[in-house]
């Protein structure tokens, strides 16, 4: 049985989890994955030890590689989407500024610009008969 969605918002997602049939995390670091009923197991790859997780155990992912979350048996898995998020808007806030500075910089180069285009278009007629 594949994992279950059950419940889901802006802020988390609660799913189902059964054995031998893991949810695949990738790009998740800062996510927070609560157990909320049975028991989880948890493979963050490049970690050392597999995870395991009871009742109000939190486990916090710790880069963006892959991840595999099963139930030993069944168990449900919290997954909070704050951090994220914050990331996710970080990294848009960081890509306009960058933007933001290539913008300011081909305006300041403007001037010279023109001019050279001015240059070169009086030259052109200069060399016309």
């Amino acid at each position: 049985m594949q994992p279950t969605i059950l419940t889901i918002s802006d802020h988390q997602i609660e799913c189902a989890l059964h054995e031998n049939h893991p949810l695949r995390l990738t790009n998740a670091r800062g996510r927070r994955m609560e157990c909320v009923e049975g028991v989880l197991w948890i493979t963050a790859y490049g970690g050392l030890d597999d995870i395991f997780l009871h009742p109000g155990d939190v486990f916090v992912i710790p880069h963006d590689r892959l991840v595999l979350a099963e139930g030993v048996g069944h168990g449900r898995a919290r997954i909070f989407m704050q951090a994220p998020m914050r990331s996710v808007i970080g990294r848009l806030l960081q890509g306009w500024k960058a933007g933001m500075k290539t913008l300011v910089r081909s305006i300041q180069r403007l001037p010279v610009t023109l001019q050279r285009h001015a240059a070169h278009h009086e030259h052109e007629q200069r060399q016309r008969p």
